[in-house]
């Protein structure tokens, strides 16, 4: 019989179960700078607006899957899985592309 503190162990280092709002934010503020400052806004708005009908079924489809290579490369699969599970924050990373691309500070 296996022990609970040998279960433990296999565990440690499962994703969060969802977001708060301050994380979702914060997100949504990295990735929407990190689009103005390559100046990929047209085809990150395009894909998003595509995007964001399936984004649910994607995001627990697709993304969840690619998200632990995503950790091995330094990013953090699993939050961006559960960010874009939520068609709101979809729109709303939409929102904050738009408003950061018409800033004069950002370019």
């Amino acid at each position: 019989m296996v022990s609970v503190d040998r279960l433990k162990g296999f565990f440690c280092n499962l994703p969060p179960a969802k977001l708060s709002p301050e994380q979702e934010e914060k997100l949504i503020e990295r990735l929407a700078k990190l689009v103005v400052r390559y100046g990929m806004e047209p085809p990150a708005l395009i894909t998003l607006t595509a995007f964001k009908p399936i984004s649910t079924i994607t995001s627990l489809t697709v993304l969840f899957w690619i998200a632990p290579f995503l950790d091995i490369a330094g990013m953090h699969g699993y939050e961006y899985s559960l960010l874009f599970a939520k068609k709101e924050n979809v729109e709303r990373l939409i929102n904050k592309i738009e408003e950061l691309s018409k800033s004069p500070q950002s370019k």
